[in-house]
């Protein structure tokens, strides 16, 4: 049983989309700020348009249909060479998703 707690509250803390994430979500991002760090940090593998790129992920219609979905993988990597981006503030993660949402 208490096993079963603890998975509980993991799950109800980590995937609910709560806590930082939302947030995030919740800021006003400045997407000409979000440009910066996404051609920086996130073009060499998405691409411009954040459709292409070696990485071959759709990042920009991921993002507008699931904001949470994104900025937790922005916060936590996505397991398969993505780093995590967690020790940004919630304000430049903001950025970058404003800046996803305008392309």
């Amino acid at each position: 049983m208490n096993r079963f707690l603890m998975a509980l509250s993991v799950v109800s803390i980590v995937g609910c989309g709560g806590g930082r994430s939302s947030t995030i979500a919740a800021l006003t991002g400045d997407a000409t700020a979000g440009k910066a760090f996404y051609t920086a940090s996130c073009e060499p593998c998405h691409g411009a348009n954040g459709k292409s790129g070696t990485a071959k992920h759709d990042i920009v219609g991921h993002t507008k249909s699931s904001t949470i979905e994104a900025i937790d993988v922005l916060l936590s990597g996505n397991g398969q060479g993505m780093p995590a981006y967690a020790s940004q503030t919630d304000q430049t993660l903001a950025n970058v998703i404003a800046y996803l949402k305008s392309l």
